[in-house]
């Protein structure tokens, strides 16, 4: 099987699938985790179960707002909350994409292909400032 698909991808596109497919596994199992946790009640909830429907129609900036919800690095102090670890998984799988691009800097400057390696790092920083929220304008 892994034959037929080097026909089609190079061993770094197939690195690089991989380890989106791993990341991607792992986030989605601790989104799922969290919802578990959220509406079963085996953790505290920021936001009750019962009252979140009521939130749906507002825009992300007016949801934490008006409900409390931390974002940014103030998410870490909440973590402990049920509906704040889905949340955290999302930011998990943001950052994901960012360690697995690091990984491929590795890969590419492994199989000498540097102007790919310096095109990942562009890409990291790049992702990495977006992230950080410095060249967000607020």
């Amino acid at each position: 099987m892994k034959d037929d698909l080097r026909k089609y991808a190079s061993d770094n596109q197939l690195l690089l699938a991989t380890l989106y497919r791993f990341v991607t596994f792992i986030g989605f199992t601790c989104i799922a985790a969290g919802f578990v946790l959220y509406v079963s009640g085996v953790l505290p909830a920021h936001i009750p179960v019962d009252e979140v429907s009521s939130y749906w129609h507002l825009s992300a900036q007016e949801y934490a707002g008006q409900t409390g919800t931390p974002y940014g690095w103030d998410l870490i102090k909440a973590i402990a909350a049920g509906d704040m670890i889905s949340l955290a998984s999302l930011v998990l799988m943001a950052i994901a994409v960012i360690v697995c691009l690091i990984i491929m800097v590795f890969a590419f400057l492994k199989s000498e292909n540097r102007i790919f390696a310096v095109g990942t790092v562009l890409q990291i920083v790049v992702l990495a400032l977006a992230a950080s929220g410095i060249v967000s304008g607020h």
